[in-house]
């Protein structure tokens, strides 16, 4: 159970001898720091100078830059937009951040998914209202509290609860009818984000099934959106649910209404429901939700502008314009509580005015009781009203927004950066590879090449973002050649290691903020997403290509960026993939040699089914087993995503159809279950003895290998591995991951950072590296296929080919922010499970695949 704190014994001692420099003079910054300085604490503010530095010093605030204030300032109040506050944070706080200093947030979003990660020296608190700004002043001022959720999330003084109360006793919470709830960063972020993703959104399209259904039977249309909503009935429900509960409300209803609810509502929540409530909770907790939205508006948007194009074209719509026109609202209905975060003392003039005017009904909004944050920035945030003839000009104003609001990537630079992107080099473009390795023939190797010459900056310090390892050798290797680095230039490297999967928004997020890691050990084409905020390594790429046999053609596609006619990364390297499979069984079905083809592949498959020993290959959102295998099966029958325009969605043909009706042989073949395995799922199976071959890195075998059962270790003996088969495209047609080294142009130290991975990637370093990765990484120069990891174990050699077998993800386009966009979506993986597990046809599915994909290509 959460403690609850009431006020009683709470004072405000730790503030006293303290400067609070509230950040953001927003509606909540304003409201917070109001109340703290009418509590008698002294008050700074720290804010850039625009109309809220002006309202603050009407206000007698004193206000500085948002730097100066966090250098003077002890406690620090970070209350900006969740969008802008990270590199707020990294830009303009952090520097005047040190031992003894307090952090307090009122989202617990940015601390919860590591967007800011604050020294340990200082203590990191959150004290979250729950209601926008202007309820906090206002109540404060007629003397009545509210009630704040307050956690600690670093306590290096023993001492940040204290402070955190004393925030909520000074902002107001403890007056008559308030309280403090304990709680964490990352409980109020799901919570928050769990009622947006569940009720919230729920309610407004049940509303809208509602309105249909009533319709539809001859229900006018006004008086059914006035039943429903319309008439401010709503708002008064969930006033009372606020005041008295959720079920006591009831008792206000009339006995007809009790009755109806409570015999009724129940049958709405069935089974299924509370499956999607908890599949929902899930993707908040994973960060599912967070990678998926910081993509999103890295790749321009193009989910929530289609979602408002639907929305506002709804039949719907126009009947409320319509309604809401003949109540008095000509301009549209009063503003909801997303306007009055902009101005709320204006919000508030103009429903009072109008409904004095009018003396009719209010036409009021559900809104005034949803819990939302504070100040998103202007592009994104959703329209209060449209009038028909405006609804074309403003889903055009939301695409064209070239405001850069407090950080983010501005429109204009999402549309270069796409240009660029999308232009990029292609694997077919074999001009442009000849053209590029003119100077150092493929296989040439230069062992006394003089480096290039780095001019390493004085008290350089770089930060690198890189995926945690996947066997024990790489972190030991890597530590192992940093530290010798660090000996020989003096240069210090902070190595933040984390989960993969949170790499991709990790470095989206320091891109937008342009604030962050200095170097980041990236996925697929992560540095064609924002190739003019990374700094141009063209020099280091062509001396690795000289020096080592040159690059192999996938290598190129994603670290070149043709638009810009630079190297925008250094390629270290793909965890390659290839069949898994036991060698005894294959034996038993009739092979001496696993099958080169497809054809003889799925003959195989299909004589081990009979044989009791299925086979197993994700089709879940897997990021490395799923995308691998589909994207494999389907090139290798000559289906694509996109033509090489990079615009031309080309999945709905033929060869797609071909690839998908030959994957329902091959899914015949499966275990039962596969549509929901994710990564993990298939080597748990493979080694639990249930299936006889799947796709996979060369983990299983040394899961097998290391593993204390006897029964495991035998089994090892009998694992082997084979590179994909060739389809009736001709030639391999392969995807697997692809990691590689991109440096921002924010860094103070380019040249330090150049001169990192120029050391990391000398064979001195990259050799021991890659053996003791043991066969996890296979290279991207080509002389590093000579390695002893290659060839000490035979059962390595398969994975030594794939780089060579390798396609770009985005193939046959070009690496940009719209593959990015398909590859995050699981598109081709939904294809692929749409065709083998829902009952559908093959053309239904690439129809499906299709409408998603001219979404992001062309935003529609």
């Amino acid at each position: 159970m959460a403690r609850i704190f009431t006020g009683e014994g709470i004072a405000l001692d730790p503030l006293q001898d303290r400067v609070i420099a509230v950040v953001g003079y927003g509606n909540q910054g304003r409201a917070q720091a109001l109340n703290l300085k009418e509590s008698g604490l002294n008050v700074i503010v720290g804010n850039i100078r625009d109309a809220s530095w002006e309202q603050a010093e009407a206000d007698g605030m004193r206000v500085l830059p948002i730097p100066e204030a966090a250098r003077e300032g002890d406690v620090i109040l970070l209350l900006v937009p969740d969008e802008v506050a990270p590199r707020v944070y990294e830009e303009s706080v952090a520097p005047g951040m040190g031992k003894g200093k307090v952090l307090d947030v009122a989202s617990g979003y940015n601390l919860a998914y590591g967007f800011i990660r604050p020294s340990p020296e200082v203590d990191v608190i959150m004290v979250a209202p729950r209601m926008i700004g202007r309820g906090v002043r206002e109540r404060f001022r007629r003397g009545e509290g509210f009630p704040v959720l307050v956690g600690v999330e670093q306590d290096a003084s023993g001492k940040a609860w204290e402070v955190a109360l004393a925030i909520s006793k000074g902002i107001g919470a403890f007056l008559p009818g308030g309280c403090a709830v304990e709680s964490s960063c990352m409980e109020e972020t799901i919570v928050d984000l769990f009622s947006e993703h569940t009720w919230a959104g729920a309610f407004l399209f049940l509303l809208r099934a509602c309105y249909q259904t009533l319709t539809s039977a001859g229900v006018s249309p006004e008086v059914a959106l006035l039943e429903l909503y319309a008439s401010g009935e709503l708002e008064e429900v969930g006033r009372a649910m606020a005041e008295i509960g959720l079920m006591r409300q009831l008792r206000v209803h009339s006995r007809t209404s009790q009755y109806g609810q409570l015999t009724r509502g129940p049958r709405f929540v069935t089974p299924e429901l509370l499956e999607m409530l908890r599949e929902a909770l899930e993707g908040i907790r994973s960060g599912e939700f967070a990678r998926e939205w910081a993509l999103e508006q890295m790749v321009g948007m193009p989910v929530y502008q289609r979602r408002w194009a639907e929305v506002l074209e709804h039949p719907m719509q126009e009947v409320e314009d319509r309604l809401y026109r003949s109540t008095g609202y000509s301009d549209g209905p009063p503003p909801t509580r997303q306007g009055a975060r902009e101005d709320s003392g204006r919000a508030g003039r103009r429903i009072m005015k109008k409904s004095a005017t009018k003396g009719g009904m209010s036409c009021l909004h559900l809104a005034p009781f949803f819990h939302l944050k504070p100040n998103p920035p202007r592009s994104i945030l959703a329209p209060e009203y449209i009038p028909p003839e405006g609804k074309a000009k403003h889903m055009e104003e939301i695409r064209k927004d070239d405001v850069d609001d407090g950080g983010k990537l501005t429109r204009r630079e999402f549309l270069k950066v796409g240009a660029a992107g999308l232009a990029g080099v292609t694997l077919g473009g074999l001009s442009f590879v000849e053209r590029a390795f003119a100077h150092h023939p493929p296989g040439s190797y230069n062992p006394n090449l003089p480096p290039p010459k780095y001019a390493v900056e004085r008290g350089a310090r770089l930060r690198l973002l890189r995926w945690v390892e996947f066997v024990k050798g790489d972190r030991e290797l890597w530590l192992a050649n940093t530290k010798k680095f660090e000996e020989q230039t003096g240069v210090k490297v902070d190595i933040e290691w984390i989960t993969w999967e949170d790499v991709r928004p990790k470095a989206a997020m320091t891109a937008s903020v342009g604030a962050g890691p200095d170097i980041v050990l990236g996925w697929f084409d992560d540095p064609h997403l924002y190739p003019e905020k990374l700094v141009d390594v063209t020099d280091l790429a062509e001396y690795l290509g000289k020096k080592y046999g040159g690059w192999y053609d996938v290598m190129v596609s994603y670290g070149y960026s043709k638009a810009l006619k630079r190297w925008i990364a250094i390629p270290f390297g793909a965890p390659g993939a290839c069949i898994t499979y036991r060698e005894s069984w294959v034996r038993e079905a009739g092979y001496d040699r696993f099958p080169s083809t497809i054809d003889d592949f799925l003959k195989l498959c299909k004589k081990l089914k009979e044989m009791g020993r299925p086979t197993g290959f994700a089709l879940g959102h897997a990021v490395g087993d799923g995308n691998t295998w589909t994207h494999w099966w389907l090139w290798s029958f000559g289906g694509r995503v996109v033509e090489e325009d990079g615009k031309t969605v080309a999945i709905n043909r033929k060869e797609t159809w071909d690839a998908l009706e030959a994957a329902r042989a091959l899914y015949e073949t499966m275990i039962p279950g596969v549509a929901s395995w994710l990564d993990p799922h298939n080597n748990k199976a493979f080694l639990a003895g249930e299936i006889s071959l799947t796709n996979n890195g060369i983990s299983i075998y040394y899961a097998a290998k290391n593993s204390p059962d006897p029964k495991l270790q035998e089994m090892a003996k009998d694992i082997n591995h084979a590179n994909f088969p060739v389809g009736p495209l001709g030639r391999p047609a392969e995807l697997h991951l692809l990691t590689q080294a991109f440096i921002f142009r924010h860094t103070r130290y380019p040249n330090a950072a150049k001169e990192y991975l120029r050391f990391m990637m000398e064979e001195a370093q990259y050799g021991p590296w890659e053996n003791a990765m043991l066969g996890y990484v296979t290279q991207s120069l080509k002389y590093y296929s000579h390695l002893p990891v290659w060839t000490d174990d035979p059962k390595h050699t398969p994975y030594r080919e794939t780089t060579a077998r390798m396609l770009p993800n985005s193939w046959k386009g070009s690496p940009g922010p719209k593959s990015a966009a398909a590859m995050a979506e699981y598109i081709v993986v939904d294809m692929f499970a749409d065709a083998l597990t829902g009952g559908g046809t093959p053309q239904g599915a690439a129809r499906r695949a299709e409408e998603r994909l001219r979404r992001i290509y062309s935003g529609k």
